[in-house]
């Protein structure tokens, strides 16, 4: 053991020594509120109807925590593949709290309550999971006869020092399902509030997620596409510019004796007004459009952009 590492782990029996302080300290009240994770009161905890099948006994301790070896059962004692009697149903419940959402105390016996206990790991070798913790359907569907792996909790946290991978799919193309069948072909579905079904107006509430590459080549194109239509715009202001010259300041050859007519008045005014507008309005605005998708594409569709849509960490397929 280093020095360093002797400076941070006090020595056993100086632990000891802490350890027995705060007893002293804490006392009854102390042991009360569970101070330093001691060994007090569990509290309101019911009793779970062990299955036949499961490890005997449980493992388990007096504050709630169970790692339970048994068959796939979710339920009441019959329920599952494992109540059915079935075979290759093997399971592992890990679970804290059983009852804890609805406060159930010491009077009553309990099996597994997927909506109630408090959180729970749940590994299954054939199961309907979906069903079991009434899952929406989502386009994937619920899975019956299958293997599984479920979280559940007030708040779940998944944390990969070096990064994490959803990964759906078989890895080579012999890979088979647990129950050796062909494995069906699903992505990743994000459900919140499950919420699977249709809004008001008919639109499916669960959509397909966007390719941020795609997207970005698509929104280029409709900056381009817009930026080009400016330019035909423009060049037929331009055109419109002289061709209201020429009408306003127009004349006509007059009857007698071929003499050239005096310009129309009103002909002229409106003329003029009309240049002045396209020429100090339209066009300087057409000017600032095209800067604007400029700044478009730099700042939203560039990577070096300020708010680039696309993260720089996740990705997609």
């Amino acid at each position: 053991m280093s020095t360093q590492e002797k400076a941070i782990k006090p020595p056993k029996n100086a632990a000891i020594k802490e350890h027995n302080q705060q007893q002293t300290e804490c006392g009854d009240e102390g042991y009360k509120r569970n101070v330093f994770c001691g060994a007090g009161p569990a509290g309101p905890r019911p009793t779970y109807v062990e299955r036949d099948c499961e490890n005997k006994p449980p493992l388990k301790n007096n504050y709630g925590s169970y790692i339970c070896l048994t068959k796939d059962n979710m339920g009441p004692r019959k329920h599952g593949y494992g109540g059915k009697g079935d075979t290759n149903c093997a399971a592992i419940d890990l679970v804290v709290g059983r009852g804890a959402c609805k406060n159930v105390g010491n009077d009553k016996a309990v099996d597994p309550l997927p909506m109630d206990d408090a959180a729970r790991i749940y590994i299954s070798e054939k199961s309907d999971i979906d069903e079991y913790f009434k899952l929406p359907n989502g386009g994937i569907g619920n899975a019956k006869t299958r293997s599984a792996v479920l979280l559940k909790a007030d708040g779940v946290r998944v944390i990969g020092r070096e990064g994490i991978k959803l990964v759906t799919g078989v890895a080579t193309a012999e890979e088979r399902n647990s129950q050796t069948g062909e494995c069906a072909r699903h992505g990743i579905e994000l459900i919140s509030m499950y919420e699977d079904g249709l809004d008001k107006n008919g639109v499916p509430l669960l959509q397909p997620l966007v390719k941020g590459d795609n997207l970005v080549a698509a929104l280029n194109k409709i900056v381009a596409d817009i930026d080009s239509l400016g330019e035909l715009v423009g060049h037929f202001l331009s055109s419109q510019v002289e061709f209201n010259a020429t009408v306003a300041n127009h004349i006509h050859i007059s009857p007698y004796f071929a003499a050239p007519s005096i310009a129309t008045p009103m002909t002229t005014v409106a003329g003029i007004l009309q240049m002045k507008h396209q020429v100090g309005k339209s066009i300087p605005d057409l000017v600032k459009n095209k800067l604007m998708f400029k700044s478009v594409k730099t700042n939203y569709l560039s990577p070096s952009g300020t708010k680039y849509i696309l993260s720089p960490m996740n990705k997609t397929n």
